[in-house]
């Protein structure tokens, strides 16, 4: 975040829960931003323990993919990802008219592009730091307008996956897909209607079947739950890191040299910002087209463009002084919305000349940048001297400072924070010794996108077809409890009796019977909601009597029906060969067994 900060304090390995404030003290904007982390982090963890990596309330689901012709609509509604809570006020919002996604491309026109039918929408959502310069309305007007405090806003855009959709699209397999959709919805309505279980298990043999051919004839279908390549390199975690360090003394065999000085040694306290400009791969004794930039002021030397006439740049303010301002021969970066929200970086280009008195700030070559104020076009001054080519090696900044980039793939935008201070002459960074001997390279602090799955969607000619919803919905707390309790199963008689005499003979033949006060739910029987067990006790043990006395426990397997004529009872009958197999268990003499349900 490119804020006018004195310095990150937030960790999350400290298991700190606040802050407190006391009497008499010095406030710094350091413990106010402490105390805002420690509340975002409770709250994304504590969302995404409860609700999961992703998910949306059943009576406000929103981002709904629907598809008409060719256009893609996205509805209204929240969802939450890692915790973040994402809100769309317009319901049918046209995919390529989404307020912070600009210059997006038709899905049908990306599809065609990499020469696939199908892809993956999904919600990519991040936090982005706004000021003044974004939104007007921050700045107090009663008070003559004052740059005071910054705002954390939540970002998302609807982005679609191609990817190589693995099972056949011919004709024999449209009509194989086409029909196990029928049969799934008619297995849906029939579950909802409670229909005879009978029906319920033909039409699932019939989805089964179809499945078996869609598969043996046609490959995987892609699905919500599909394994992609594709997917895993978008959400793949980061890899890399930067390590930071003051300038270590150089060693001499003079003695009667002095040693110079070592580590920082600016005369201010600072905080250092390194982003990446150029994105890549960084590789070993292979530095590539990889760049960064950096600024001792955390970027904050920034003013908005009011107009762009070749090399000509008019801005709202040229700065106080040279310090936070602008000055002939300083490299600035000319960006907008328009870059900045597609993860693009802007413009580096060296100041020629600094007319303060018209604002007018010559560079010595124009931007291509097309001007729209709408779009906040924004000028930003960096200290270093353009971009700068990252290697593996130790690499100065100023003042002692200096970094190293580890191997991997680095995205335009991520960025470090490095807090330079003069008392101490050293950076604070891990393990945040004095003198700092041994410092720990760190992944970048931002940008963090989320990701999450929403719809399948398929392209057949020109026209685009939603394959699946993905969203995963969940119901109010408050609204679990009476469903459940109502939809329970109580027990109003069984075939056998606690603690009597059950022949062995009959328990085979019979199996268990269990009636109930109501119809079960058909999704209710199965073998994950009634498994029955045997716990078995040797003659040798009975005489400890009570459940000690049983030491030996199986698991009997057994299909589990509802009884046609009388839909109150569930039936559990052994596997035909289970006596069998439990044979030498139960013909032993003086055995005594019980079963649980």
């Amino acid at each position: 975040m490119k804020g006018d900060f004195s310095r990150p304090t937030f960790d999350q390995k400290k298991h700190y829960s606040g802050v407190l404030m006391q009497q008499g003290r010095v406030q710094t904007d350091a413990d106010w931003n402490e105390q805002w982390a420690l509340g975002e982090y409770r709250l994304e963890t504590e969302g995404t323990d409860i609700i999961g990596q992703c998910g949306a309330p059943i009576h406000n689901a929103g981002f709904a993919i629907t598809t008409e012709g060719a256009t893609v609509k996205i509805g209204a509604g929240r969802f939450y990802v890692d915790g973040i809570l994402v809100e769309n006020e317009q319901d049918g919002l046209d995919y390529l008219k989404q307020p912070d996604f600009p210059n997006a491309s038709a899905i049908a026109e990306l599809l065609n592009k990499a020469e696939v039918t199908a892809g993956v929408v999904y919600l990519d959502v991040w936090l982005r730091h706004v000021t003044a310069l974004d939104d007007a309305l921050i700045r107090e007007k009663a008070l003559g307008g004052p740059d005071t405090t910054t705002r954390v806003k939540v970002m998302w855009q609807v982005q679609v996956l191609p990817v190589q959709a693995g099972g056949s699209d011919s004709e024999d397999c449209k009509r194989l897909r086409e029909l196990k959709l029928r049969l799934e919805q008619k297995l849906a309505e029939l579950v909802q209607e409670g229909a005879p279980a009978q029906d319920i298990q033909a039409v699932k043999d019939k989805l089964a079947s179809v499945n078996a051919r869609i598969d043996a004839a046609c490959g995987a279908e892609l699905t919500c739950d599909s394994q992609l390549d594709e997917w895993d390199a978008l959400v793949a975690p980061r890899n890399v890191k930067l390590n930071a360090r003051t300038q270590p003394p150089q060693p001499s065999d003079d003695l009667c040299l002095i040693p110079p000085s070592a580590g920082y040694q600016r005369l201010e306290n600072q905080l250092y910002r390194v982003e990446i400009h150029q994105g890549g791969a960084l590789q070993t004794n292979a530095p590539g087209a990889v760049t960064f930039k950096w600024s001792r002021d955390n970027g904050t030397v920034v003013t908005s463009i009011e107009k762009i006439n070749g090399q000509q740049i008019t801005v709202h303010d040229v700065g106080p002084d040279d310090v936070l301002g602008f000055a002939n021969g300083q490299f600035v970066e000319v960006i907008d919305d328009s870059l900045e929200l597609n993860g693009q970086p802007g413009q580096l280009i060296q100041i020629d000349t600094v007319n303060s008195a018209t604002r007018e700030i010559k560079l010595k070559s124009a931007p291509t940048l097309t001007f729209n104020v709408a779009r906040h076009p924004k000028l930003r001054r960096w200290d270093s001297s353009g971009a700068v080519q990252m290697t593996n090696a130790w690499i100065p900044l100023e003042g002692g400072v200096e970094v190293q980039f580890s191997n991997g793939d680095y995205r335009s935008g991520d960025y470090w924070m490095i807090p330079a201070r003069t008392v101490t002459g050293e950076i604070e960074w891990p393990p945040f010794q004095i003198p700092n001997t041994a410092p720990e390279a760190q992944p970048p602090l931002g940008i963090r996108h989320h990701f999450c799955r929403l719809a399948i969607v398929r392209l057949n000619g020109e026209t685009l077809e939603v394959g699946e919803d993905c969203r995963k919905l969940f119901p109010p707390l408050t609204e679990i409890g009476a469903p459940m309790v109502a939809q329970a199963m109580h027990v109003r008689a069984t075939n056998w009796q606690n603690d009597d005499i059950f022949d062995v003979g009959q328990f085979l033949q019979e199996g268990l019977i269990v009636t109930l006060d109501a119809p079960p739910d058909s999704n209710s029987v199965s073998g994950a909601t009634m498994i029955v067990t045997m716990e078995i006790a040797p003659p040798e043990n009975l005489a400890t009597g009570g459940a000690t006395g049983f030491n030996q426990l199986v698991i009997l397997e057994g299909d589990i029906t509802v009884n046609p004529s009388e839909p109150d009872v569930i039936i559990w009958r052994p596997v035909p060969d289970l006596g069998r197999r439990l044979g030498t268990l139960l013909d032993r003499e003086n055995v005594s067994f019980r079963v649980r349900v």
